[in-house]
């Protein structure tokens, strides 16, 4: 009786230690997918309780026979970092992404929408990417700036860009489109605008991994109103994109050329490019 009673301790015992086990692995793997959002090409992912998530899911699969499954699905994801992070595998696809076409006056610059803090104010891309719209109005390419509105519930960001024209001391009218969900949308948007005001010539500025799937999107839904795009990449400020010399950069890089890959599967199917 005694050895049977030791017998259930000692199976209760190894799956307590199962479940650390798995619990464990699972909150380090998702602390390092959180640190470098690596969960971005996956939306639905992008969730306050992300860590904890992947720990209990990874501590309740360490309790079947799965888990040697897990362990050779973590070993591979902790290979691919390895590679991507301390090799330069990923520059060369990183910078295949990136589209920048020769300047040309235009009838406005669009700079593409990203998200709005709770204050009003931009996020680094969004900054980044009005900045070099900023930029090109200021050398006289374009007299018009638009800008993109995401969906409500965020916020537009309308008055910070008319804020950032007036402190460049800019008289350049501003105009806003949208709601908008994601790259398609935001085309067609600018495109009937285009329709609407007869402009023949948009230059579109975004983020350097964004250029090529933009550019393609932009150029469908405007040739269809007869007009032209022009892209531009702005900065990139999360990471030096031109060098991707240090192991965090090229993980970040790694993470938008990802995302990048499946949207244009995605646009592809949805015959929007």
């Amino acid at each position: 009786m005694r050895t049977r009673f030791l017998s259930t301790e000692s199976r209760s015992v190894a799956r307590l230690a199962q479940v650390i086990q798995g619990f464990t692995l699972g909150v380090l793997g998702g602390v390092v997918a959180a640190r470098y959002n690596l969960a971005a090409p996956f939306p639905f992912l992008e969730s306050p309780y992300f860590v904890p998530m992947v720990g209990v899911a990874t501590a309740a699969l360490f309790l079947t026979r799965l888990r040697i499954a897990v362990w050779g699905v973590w070993a591979a994801a902790a290979a691919l970092v390895m590679l991507v992070s301390y090799t330069p595998v990923i520059v060369g696809p990183a910078h295949a992404l990136v589209r920048r076409d020769p300047l040309r006056h235009a009838d406005a610059v669009v700079a593409l929408s990203s998200d709005v803090h709770q204050d009003g104010s931009m996020d680094s891309s969004a900054s980044a990417r009005l900045g070099a719209a900023l930029d090109l109005l200021r050398q006289g390419y374009a007299p018009t700036l638009v800008i993109t509105r995401i969906t409500p519930p965020e916020r537009s960001s309308l008055g910070e860009a008319k804020r950032q024209v007036a402190m460049r001391g800019l008289k350049t009218p501003v105009e806003e489109v949208g709601p908008v969900d994601n790259t398609h949308d935001e085309a067609l948007r600018v495109a009937d605008l285009a329709r609407r005001r007869g402009w023949k010539r948009i230059l579109l500025v975004t983020s350097p991994t964004h250029t090529g799937r933009a550019g393609a999107v932009f150029g469908k839904a405007l040739a269809a109103v007869g007009a032209e795009v022009i892209v531009r990449p702005c900065v990139e400020t999360e990471y030096d994109f031109w060098a991707l010399q240090k192991p965090r950069h090229r993980l970040l890089a790694f993470r938008d050329t990802f995302r990048e890959r499946l949207a244009w599967i995605a646009y592809r199917q949805r015959g929007w490019l």
